[in-house]
């Protein structure tokens, strides 16, 4: 933690998890993520960054979408939160989360940009999935595990169905 109270990478995670019990929670997940780091990439990453512009652009992509995420669980959304993600509707929520247009352009890029790496991999229908878990292994830090466990021990069940 900053001497203001903010939240850093390095904090240590049970001064974390306090924070996060009294509910203070870091506004985006770019808080408490490491920078992105093409040589921490695991060996087939790092080729694939080498000799694909898709890859490289979606890379890019995800790494701005995750850090601009918003914190937050579905115990804390509104109604019509929950209604816009129930319905899919990734705009309306995002508006309604309160991203800006621009977050929202990046994100829509982000899903065009997945789809496009997805077909480039046929053989493997999770490839994007699988990948996105492991490049964000080279940017948890303790901060982001200790507020990832506060958020699974607060949501820990589905949502309950909202009335239609």
């Amino acid at each position: 933690m900053r001497g203001d109270g903010a939240l850093t990478p390095s904090a240590p995670a049970a001064t974390l998890s306090t924070r996060f019990a009294d509910g203070v929670l870091p506004a985006t997940y770019g808080a408490v993520l490491a920078p992105l780091d093409v040589a921490a990439l695991p060996a087939p990453l790092a080729a694939l960054h080498r000799d694909s512009a898709v890859f490289r652009d979606w890379l890019r992509a995800w790494d701005r979408t995750i850090r601009a995420e918003k914190v937050s669980s579905w115990t804390t959304w509104t109604d019509a939160e929950r209604r816009a993600w129930d319905a899919g509707d990734v705009v309306a929520f995002s508006r309604l989360r309160g991203y800006t247009e621009a977050e929202i352009a990046d994100y829509l890029a982000y899903l065009e940009l997945t789809r496009r790496l997805d077909a480039e991999h046929p053989d493997d229908p999770d490839f994007t999935f699988c990948t996105l878990h492991d490049v964000l292994d080279t940017l948890r830090t303790p901060a982001y595990d200790a507020l990832d466990a506060h958020l699974q021990s607060i949501s820990s069940t589905p949502p309950p169905r909202l009335p239609p």
